[in-house]
């Protein structure tokens, strides 16, 4: 029987709701050392493609900021099960996408507001 490892001091062992900026809600995965790694895995592939374009770079405020969005979007690609107020452009309720998930996590303060409720212990070792 093969079981998964939760992260140590991880937040939840359990699924659960998660409240976000701008009245979104998730229904998120327990955080466990599989699901971060697989997350930072695709994280550092995209920072490095990102790299070659200096431009975004400087657009994001810098390699760090760029990096710490990065990765709230591939965690939260990664972690996500169900949301609600997340809207299609006509205003219907929107399906989970990844292309959806990277794009609300740009959205002002989302990427930080999910990070802050879904792994509170890693913003207070920031």
């Amino acid at each position: 029987m093969q079981t998964t490892q939760e992260v140590p001091g991880a937040a939840q062992a359990l699924p659960r709701w998660i409240d976000l900026a701008h009245g979104v809600r998730m229904f998120v995965r327990p955080m466990t050392a599989e699901l971060e790694a697989d997350a930072r895995q695709f994280a550092n592939t995209k920072v490095r493609e990102a790299l070659r374009a200096p431009s975004v770079i400087a657009v994001m405020g810098g390699e760090a900021a760029l990096a710490d969005l990065i990765f709230a979007q591939s965690l939260a690609v990664e972690a996500i099960e169900r949301w609600e107020g997340v809207v299609d452009p006509l205003g219907r309720p929107a399906l989970i996408s990844q292309e959806r998930v990277e794009d609300l996590m740009m959205a002002e303060g989302m990427a930080e507001s999910f990070i802050a409720a879904y792994c509170p212990e890693r913003r207070r070792a920031a």
